[in-house]
């Protein structure tokens, strides 16, 4: 450290205008042309002991370091300070741990300054490289998409259910509207006597017999205590063209005694059906008489049921459907029960639409990403692949690479959204 302070202080002796030397400066030597005397030594213009001063060797090795004394001959044998100097190393490290001897000058202050002094200079080769600037994103919560819905009931309208056709006809509206503010593309295909099923509107276009709507179509076919789901089967041409290609379908039966087909009957027929037929099957929900009565299945405020409907009831538990017994006199919480579960049932938490990016932004597909932050846990990037036979692992894809409107998660990734996905424009796509 005292050799780079010294050579500091020459190089700035060296950058000032030399000043003629003064008679016998150096106590009796006289410095040659070129040289001047610093200290009592001479030393040349450019900050080096003169090669013809006599006292050079005494002072080279309080000047600077080793390069500055390369030019020296050989030290006089027995000349320990020359030796010295000769032996020193081609280099400096300003980062050296060795102790080194300080004037006193500049001792005195190192201990004014006490621990507020640095114990060693950092060196810089430790301080990494400034990081790059992270790339411009426009970050936009995506949302699950939905597909329609197509919701058809049955209502038996037999003798024994007076009561429970006027519910339906009293709530069903309800019903719609809670699916309407959910977001969700419905239809409804109601399957009942003209005279006894009369839905009014806003869900119909009103009027008793109701009139068909945008919304609404009433298949006008009077259903009795146990021919519910052949019904529903066989007049599926009268209902076809009011059923939507990629939509989900429900079920609902309402009716308070067993049907003459089996569950899995009626699942084949239905299986069977085209244009657009039920290519993601459907979902079942029961309204039907069951319970602890033995036989009646129920008794309630409108009287037993006729007969426990266990056909409807296993078609339910097949098809992950609701179930409740008609007995009931509320009746609110079970058209929410279906209604909660025909909004489920319509998202796909594996398909995500593409957020607009803003004005300033288009979508290339090929500098999107897709951060999923959990409910707990850190976010992370999910890779994406080209398709969904080239997923490995959790990650996600494009509807259409060409053209994409849909990010889908990759069926390892389904399972565990349960948190946030965000779409992030202007990143290059990490690839999986």
């Amino acid at each position: 450290m005292y050799r780079l302070f010294a050579i500091l202080c020459l190089g700035a002796v060296a950058c000032a205008t030399p000043e003629p030397q003064a008679a016998d400066p150096c106590g009796g030597v006289t410095c040659r042309p070129g040289a001047r005397c610093v200290e009592g030594s001479c030393v040349s213009q450019g900050g080096s002991p003169d090669a013809g001063d006599t006292d050079r060797r005494d002072t080279a090795g309080d000047i600077g370091p080793a390069d500055t004394l390369t030019d020296l001959p050989a030290p006089d044998a027995g000349d320990d300070v020359a030796q010295d100097a000769a032996d020193a190393p081609d280099e400096v490290d300003a980062n050296t741990d060795a102790p080194v001897d300080l004037p006193e000058d500049v001792r005195d202050v190192a201990e004014d300054l006490g621990e507020d002094t640095p114990d060693a200079v950092p060196d810089v080769r430790d301080v990494p490289p400034d990081e790059p600037e992270a790339c411009a994103v426009a970050a936009a919560e995506a949302t699950p998409a939905t597909l329609p819905v197509d919701i058809i009931w049955f209502v038996d309208t037999s003798g024994s259910m007076d009561q429970e056709t006027d519910l339906v006809e009293e709530k069903i509206n309800d019903f719609a509207a809670f699916i309407s503010r959910s977001g969700i593309d419905h239809h409804v295909i109601m399957v009942g006597s003209n005279s006894s099923v009369c839905v009014p509107a806003p869900l119909s276009s009103g009027g008793c017999p109701d009139r068909d709507s945008d919304r609404y179509f009433h298949v006008r076919q009077s259903v009795g205590s146990n021919d519910g789901l052949e019904l529903v089967s066989t007049h599926y041409p009268a209902y076809s063209h009011f059923l939507r290609e990629g939509a989900q379908v429900h079920i609902v039966a309402v009716t308070d005694d067993e049907s003459d087909w089996s569950a899995s009957r009626f699942t084949v027929s239905m299986r069977d059906r085209r244009n657009p037929g039920f290519p993601n099957g459907f979902t079942f929900h029961s309204v039907v008489a069951y319970g602890d009565v033995p036989f009646f299945g129920c008794i309630g405020w409108s009287g037993a049921g006729a007969g426990i409907g266990q056909q409807y009831l296993t078609l339910s538990r097949q098809t992950g459907g609701v179930t409740a017994p008609i007995c009931e006199e509320d009746w609110d919480p079970i058209f929410r029960a279906i209604a909660d579960n025909v909004v489920e049932g319509s998202l796909l938490p594996c398909n995500f639409t593409i957020p607009d990016p803003g004005e300033f932004l288009e979508v290339d597909p090929a500098r999107v990403n897709v951060r999923f932050t959990p409910g707990m846990g850190e976010d992370v990037i999910l890779p994406n692949y080209d398709a969904a036979d080239d997923c490995e692992g959790a990650g996600w894809y494009y509807d259409d690479p060409e053209n994409p409107t849909e990010v889908i998660l990759c069926p390892d990734s389904c399972g565990f959204v349960e948190g946030s996905i965000d779409i992030e424009f202007g990143c290059d796509i990490v690839k999986g």
